[in-house]
Protein backbone atom coordinates (compact mmCIF):
# COMPACT_ATOMS: atom_id res chain seq x y z
CA UNK A 1 0.00 0.00 0.00
CA UNK A 2 2.78 2.28 1.15
CA UNK A 3 4.52 1.74 -2.64
CA UNK A 4 1.19 2.64 -3.94
CA UNK A 5 0.67 5.46 -2.51
CA UNK A 6 3.91 6.58 -3.30
CA UNK A 7 3.76 5.84 -7.18
CA UNK A 8 0.77 7.85 -7.56
CA UNK A 9 2.04 10.68 -5.72
CA UNK A 10 4.59 10.38 -8.51
CA UNK A 11 1.94 10.59 -10.64
CA UNK A 12 0.07 13.57 -9.10
CA UNK A 13 3.97 15.68 -9.54
CA UNK A 14 3.93 14.87 -12.65
CA UNK A 15 -0.13 15.86 -13.60
CA UNK A 16 0.23 19.17 -11.51
CA UNK A 17 3.75 20.52 -12.90
CA UNK A 18 2.55 19.75 -16.55
CA UNK A 19 -0.57 22.07 -15.96
CA UNK A 20 0.40 25.36 -15.91
CA UNK A 21 -2.70 26.64 -14.75
CA UNK A 22 -1.64 25.03 -11.39
CA UNK A 23 0.65 27.14 -9.25
CA UNK A 24 3.95 25.48 -8.64
CA UNK A 25 3.76 25.38 -5.06
CA UNK A 26 1.31 22.73 -5.34
CA UNK A 27 3.60 20.31 -6.86
CA UNK A 28 6.25 21.26 -4.62
CA UNK A 29 4.45 20.22 -1.43
CA UNK A 30 3.17 16.87 -2.64
CA UNK A 31 6.99 16.72 -3.69
CA UNK A 32 8.17 17.62 0.00
CA UNK A 33 6.09 14.56 1.11
CA UNK A 34 7.35 12.14 -1.70
CA UNK A 35 10.82 13.13 0.18
CA UNK A 36 9.49 12.13 3.66
CA UNK A 37 7.46 8.80 1.81
CA UNK A 38 11.15 8.27 0.13
CA UNK A 39 13.23 8.94 3.73
CA UNK A 40 15.28 11.58 1.23
CA UNK A 41 16.47 14.38 3.35
CA UNK A 42 17.90 16.64 0.40
CA UNK A 43 14.10 16.23 -1.90
CA UNK A 44 12.50 17.48 1.07
CA UNK A 45 15.11 19.87 1.69
CA UNK A 46 15.14 21.38 -1.99
CA UNK A 47 11.30 20.99 -1.93
CA UNK A 48 10.82 23.12 1.17
CA UNK A 49 13.92 25.69 0.26
CA UNK A 50 11.72 26.27 -2.64
CA UNK A 51 8.72 26.42 -0.85
CA UNK A 52 10.11 28.84 1.70
CA UNK A 53 13.08 30.42 0.60
CA UNK A 54 16.56 29.70 0.77
CA UNK A 55 18.88 30.95 3.81
CA UNK A 56 21.93 33.24 3.37
CA UNK A 57 24.39 30.01 3.93
CA UNK A 58 22.58 27.62 1.45
CA UNK A 59 23.88 27.12 -1.74
CA UNK A 60 21.70 28.83 -4.26
CA UNK A 61 21.18 27.20 -7.46
CA UNK A 62 22.00 28.88 -10.66
CA UNK A 63 17.94 29.50 -11.98
CA UNK A 64 17.54 31.57 -8.74
CA UNK A 65 20.53 33.81 -10.15
CA UNK A 66 19.27 36.37 -12.28
CA UNK A 67 20.92 38.89 -14.47
CA UNK A 68 18.62 42.60 -13.81
CA UNK A 69 20.01 46.17 -13.56
CA UNK A 70 21.34 47.84 -10.25
CA UNK A 71 19.74 51.57 -9.93
CA UNK A 72 19.61 54.40 -8.03
CA UNK A 73 17.67 57.10 -6.96
CA UNK A 74 19.84 60.40 -5.65
CA UNK A 75 19.82 64.00 -5.06
CA UNK A 76 22.12 66.74 -6.79
CA UNK A 77 23.05 69.76 -7.59
CA UNK A 78 21.07 69.96 -11.01
CA UNK A 79 17.87 68.14 -9.37
CA UNK A 80 16.75 64.84 -8.77
CA UNK A 81 17.49 61.78 -10.65
CA UNK A 82 15.93 58.28 -9.94
CA UNK A 83 16.69 54.96 -11.83
CA UNK A 84 20.09 55.40 -12.92
CA UNK A 85 22.23 52.60 -13.40
CA UNK A 86 24.72 52.12 -11.20
CA UNK A 87 28.54 51.72 -12.46
CA UNK A 88 31.46 49.79 -11.10
CA UNK A 89 33.11 53.40 -10.18
CA UNK A 90 29.66 54.26 -8.33
CA UNK A 91 30.39 51.56 -5.81
CA UNK A 92 32.60 51.55 -3.00
CA UNK A 93 36.16 49.09 -3.34
CA UNK A 94 34.34 46.96 -0.54
CA UNK A 95 30.76 46.67 -2.21
CA UNK A 96 32.27 45.66 -5.86
CA UNK A 97 32.42 41.56 -5.22
CA UNK A 98 29.54 41.53 -3.46
CA UNK A 99 26.80 43.77 -5.07
CA UNK A 100 26.45 43.68 -8.98
CA UNK A 101 23.94 43.06 -11.70
CA UNK A 102 23.20 39.81 -10.52
CA UNK A 103 20.55 39.05 -8.29
CA UNK A 104 20.35 36.21 -6.12
CA UNK A 105 16.52 35.78 -5.90
CA UNK A 106 16.15 34.31 -2.22
CA UNK A 107 12.53 34.33 -1.43
CA UNK A 108 10.07 31.15 -1.86
CA UNK A 109 7.88 30.43 -4.56
CA UNK A 110 5.02 32.25 -3.40
CA UNK A 111 6.72 35.52 -2.79
CA UNK A 112 7.74 35.03 -6.59
CA UNK A 113 4.72 35.00 -7.85
CA UNK A 114 3.36 37.93 -5.60
CA UNK A 115 6.40 40.30 -7.06
CA UNK A 116 4.68 38.76 -10.36
CA UNK A 117 1.78 40.47 -9.73
CA UNK A 118 3.06 43.81 -8.04
CA UNK A 119 5.23 44.02 -11.01
CA UNK A 120 2.39 43.67 -13.63
CA UNK A 121 0.34 46.44 -11.61
CA UNK A 122 3.29 48.53 -11.58
CA UNK A 123 4.01 48.85 -15.04
CA UNK A 124 6.52 45.68 -15.63
CA UNK A 125 9.02 45.53 -12.57
CA UNK A 126 9.24 45.20 -8.94
CA UNK A 127 12.10 46.92 -6.92
CA UNK A 128 14.17 44.88 -4.55
CA UNK A 129 16.92 46.16 -2.55
CA UNK A 130 20.09 44.08 -2.05
CA UNK A 131 21.74 43.51 1.60
CA UNK A 132 23.11 46.73 4.08
CA UNK A 133 21.11 48.59 1.08
CA UNK A 134 21.28 51.88 3.46
CA UNK A 135 24.77 51.49 4.39
CA UNK A 136 26.02 50.81 1.00
CA UNK A 137 24.28 54.57 0.04
CA UNK A 138 26.08 55.95 2.83
CA UNK A 139 28.95 55.02 1.27
CA UNK A 140 28.36 56.00 -2.22
CA UNK A 141 27.62 59.70 -1.24
CA UNK A 142 30.79 59.80 0.69
CA UNK A 143 32.94 57.90 -1.72
CA UNK A 144 31.37 59.63 -4.60
CA UNK A 145 30.99 63.28 -3.63
CA UNK A 146 28.95 64.53 -6.57
CA UNK A 147 25.25 63.54 -5.21
CA UNK A 148 23.82 62.35 -2.46
CA UNK A 149 22.21 58.86 -3.14
CA UNK A 150 19.06 58.31 -1.48
CA UNK A 151 18.52 54.63 -2.21
CA UNK A 152 20.03 51.57 -4.02
CA UNK A 153 18.30 48.77 -5.73
CA UNK A 154 17.39 46.23 -8.50
CA UNK A 155 14.61 46.48 -10.90
CA UNK A 156 13.26 43.08 -11.79
CA UNK A 157 10.72 42.69 -14.78
CA UNK A 158 7.73 41.02 -15.03
CA UNK A 159 9.70 38.48 -17.62
CA UNK A 160 12.79 37.73 -15.41
CA UNK A 161 10.71 37.00 -12.36
CA UNK A 162 8.39 34.88 -14.81
CA UNK A 163 11.68 32.72 -16.33
CA UNK A 164 12.29 31.63 -12.31
CA UNK A 165 9.11 30.16 -11.42
CA UNK A 166 9.53 28.58 -15.26
CA UNK A 167 12.75 27.15 -14.10
CA UNK A 168 11.55 25.54 -10.77
CA UNK A 169 8.67 24.08 -13.10
CA UNK A 170 10.99 22.43 -15.28
CA UNK A 171 13.76 21.48 -12.97
CA UNK A 172 10.74 19.47 -10.87
CA UNK A 173 9.98 18.28 -14.03
CA UNK A 174 13.81 16.92 -14.43
CA UNK A 175 13.69 15.69 -10.57
CA UNK A 176 10.32 12.87 -11.98
CA UNK A 177 12.07 12.08 -14.91
CA UNK A 178 15.14 11.72 -13.06
CA UNK A 179 14.07 9.75 -10.47
CA UNK A 180 11.74 7.57 -12.65
CA UNK A 181 14.77 6.46 -14.67
CA UNK A 182 16.27 5.17 -11.43
CA UNK A 183 13.51 2.62 -10.96
CA UNK A 184 12.60 -1.05 -11.79
CA UNK A 185 9.59 -1.30 -13.79
CA UNK A 186 7.87 -3.07 -10.57
CA UNK A 187 9.43 -0.69 -7.78
CA UNK A 188 6.63 1.55 -6.10
CA UNK A 189 8.54 3.96 -3.78
CA UNK A 190 12.32 5.34 -4.89
CA UNK A 191 15.54 4.63 -3.25
CA UNK A 192 16.93 7.43 -0.63
CA UNK A 193 20.11 7.33 -2.93
CA UNK A 194 18.00 7.59 -6.19
CA UNK A 195 16.46 10.33 -4.99
CA UNK A 196 19.26 12.06 -3.46
CA UNK A 197 21.36 11.62 -6.66
CA UNK A 198 18.34 12.77 -8.79
CA UNK A 199 18.59 15.94 -6.95
CA UNK A 200 22.36 16.59 -6.77
CA UNK A 201 22.48 16.32 -10.74
CA UNK A 202 19.69 17.96 -11.65
CA UNK A 203 19.45 20.96 -8.93
CA UNK A 204 23.01 21.31 -8.06
CA UNK A 205 24.51 19.96 -11.64
CA UNK A 206 26.96 17.38 -9.41
CA UNK A 207 26.94 13.64 -10.15
CA UNK A 208 25.75 12.34 -13.06
CA UNK A 209 22.16 11.08 -14.34
CA UNK A 210 20.98 8.15 -13.06
CA UNK A 211 20.52 4.88 -15.51
CA UNK A 212 19.05 1.30 -14.99
CA UNK A 213 21.10 -1.89 -15.51
CA UNK A 214 17.92 -4.14 -16.42
CA UNK A 215 18.66 -7.53 -15.24
CA UNK A 216 15.42 -10.20 -15.72
CA UNK A 217 12.39 -8.76 -14.31
CA UNK A 218 14.05 -6.37 -11.84
CA UNK A 219 16.06 -3.94 -12.31
CA UNK A 220 19.05 -2.03 -10.51
CA UNK A 221 19.77 1.75 -10.34
CA UNK A 222 23.61 2.22 -11.16
CA UNK A 223 25.28 5.74 -11.55
CA UNK A 224 28.73 7.05 -10.49
CA UNK A 225 28.81 8.98 -7.52
CA UNK A 226 29.68 12.85 -7.19
CA UNK A 227 32.28 11.91 -4.49
CA UNK A 228 34.76 13.99 -4.21
CA UNK A 229 33.51 16.82 -7.38
CA UNK A 230 30.43 17.45 -4.71
CA UNK A 231 32.84 17.86 -2.15
CA UNK A 232 35.12 20.12 -3.75
CA UNK A 233 32.02 22.20 -5.30
CA UNK A 234 30.67 22.21 -1.59
CA UNK A 235 34.37 24.24 -0.56
CA UNK A 236 33.87 26.95 -3.27
CA UNK A 237 30.04 27.48 -2.66
CA UNK A 238 31.17 28.10 1.09
CA UNK A 239 33.84 29.55 0.12
CA UNK A 240 31.78 32.22 -1.69
CA UNK A 241 29.19 32.57 0.87
CA UNK A 242 31.92 33.58 3.11
CA UNK A 243 33.05 36.46 0.83
CA UNK A 244 29.45 37.90 0.91
CA UNK A 245 29.43 37.97 4.48
CA UNK A 246 32.92 39.44 4.99
CA UNK A 247 32.16 41.67 2.33
CA UNK A 248 28.93 43.01 4.08
CA UNK A 249 30.82 43.33 7.35
CA UNK A 250 33.51 45.32 5.79
CA UNK A 251 30.83 47.73 3.80
CA UNK A 252 29.18 48.18 7.98
CA UNK A 253 32.78 48.85 9.29
CA UNK A 254 33.51 51.45 6.75
CA UNK A 255 30.57 53.05 7.09
CA UNK A 256 30.82 53.44 10.88
CA UNK A 257 34.62 54.79 10.18
CA UNK A 258 33.16 57.58 7.88
CA UNK A 259 30.18 58.52 10.51
CA UNK A 260 32.85 58.62 12.80
CA UNK A 261 34.81 61.10 10.78
CA UNK A 262 32.36 62.89 9.04
CA UNK A 263 28.69 62.98 11.25
CA UNK A 264 25.68 64.55 10.07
Amino acid sequence: MTARRDSDLMAEIERDVLDESKPVATALRKCLALGGQAKSAELREWASRELHGYPDEAPLPEYRKIRTPLLMDAFAQGGIFRGKQVSVIDLPKEARDVVGDELPLTFGTGKIEALIRQAEDRGGSVQLGPPAAAELALMMTHEVGRYQVERVYWSAGTGVLCGVIDAIRTTLTELVAEIRAGMAAEDGTPSPETVGQAVQFVVYGKGNRITVATAGPGGTATATSAGEESAESRFWTWRRAGAVIVGLATIAGAVAAILALHPF
